[in-house]
This record gives C-alpha cells, sequence and structure tokens, in this order.
C-alpha cells in the first residue's frame, strides 16, 4: 500500500502525524520554501484544485496535513474536491448517489466509520484496495447516507 494512505485503522492519520498542527514530516523533499513557491505556481484566481494539492504532497514528502496548514495560512481556497463532495462553481456537481452499492462496498464503508462518517482518506484507501474511482466510494457513501468527514487537507 503506498505509504501516503498509511494510517492507523478507523482514525484517518498517518501514526506520527499531528493532523491538528500540520506540523512538516521529518524529512522533506523539498524545501518549505520550495513548496510554497510550488504552491504558489498552482494557485489560480486564489485557488487550487485537491488534485494539484496531492501531486505537491507526492512530490514534496509534505504529509496532507502540512499541505493543507499551508493552503490555509495563505488563504487560498480548495476546489474541486477529488471526491466530489465541495469546489465546484457550477452546477452539476460530479457526486451524486450511485443507484446501488454492492456488499463489499458497504462493508468497506461500514468497517471504517468512526462516529458514523467515513473519513476522507479511509474513502481513498478503500477506493485503491477496491480498484475503483475515489467518486464511486464517495457515490456509495451518498446512496447510504453516510457523510465523509476529515478532509485530508482540512477544507472539511
Amino acid at each position: 500500500m503506498n505509504a501516503l494512505f498509511s494510517t492507523a485503522p478507523g482514525t484517518g492519520v498517518t501514526p506520527g502525524e499531528n493532523p491538528a498542527s500540520g506540523a512538516a514530516p521529518a524529512e522533506l523533499i523539498l524545501s518549505e520554501n520550495e513548496i510554497a513557491h510550488r504552491l504558489e505556481a498552482m494557485e489560480t484566481s486564489g485557488a487550487v484544485a485537491c488534485a494539484a494539492a496531492f501531486r505537491l504532497i507526492r512530490e514534496s514528502g509534505a504529509s496532507p496535513a502540512y499541505i493543507g496548514n499551508m493552503i490555509n495560512r495563505k488563504k487560498i481556497k480548495i476546489i474541486r474536491c477529488q471526491l466530489g463532495i465541495f469546489g465546484y462553481e457550477l452546477p452539476p456537481r460530479p457526486l451524486r448517489a450511485a443507484d446501488n452499492v454492492t456488499p463489499k462496498m458497504e462493508s468497506a464503508i461500514r468497517e471504517r466509520l468512526v462516529e458514523d462518517r467515513l473519513p476522507c482518506r479511509d474513502s481513498w484507501e478503500i477506493a485503491e484496495k477496491m480498484d475503483c474511482a475515489k467518486l464511486s466510494v464517495s457515490s456509495a457513501c451518498e446512496y447510504l447516507k453516510i457523510k465523509i468527514s476529515q478532509c485530508q487537507l482540512g477544507a472539511f
């Protein structure tokens, strides 16, 4: 499994990561200044897409919490959530309830609920494990009337 998605079960938090602080990981591939420069280069009209933020996460070695904290400090808006939840100006947003949900998908979702909600990171892990689109997991959640919580970037 990709190290980006290694979490303590049911918490949505990488062991050793303090999501509230957004502190820099011990070993960044890029310097904090280079990360800030790249983030500013990605910014368009005061916003950065979720996918672009995660591309920066992969390139920099930073955690999602660290990049999310930097985005927040720079007062940049996050748009085009990869789960289809927020950041789409023109309707319709891409997230729609699935027509049905397989028992395997429902079980995978329900096993990871925290206070009746599915953490964002867990939805990504389910998509990776089941080899499906992230939007398929969030659509299944819509069908099951389960909210997704704990955005990895801190947007919700």
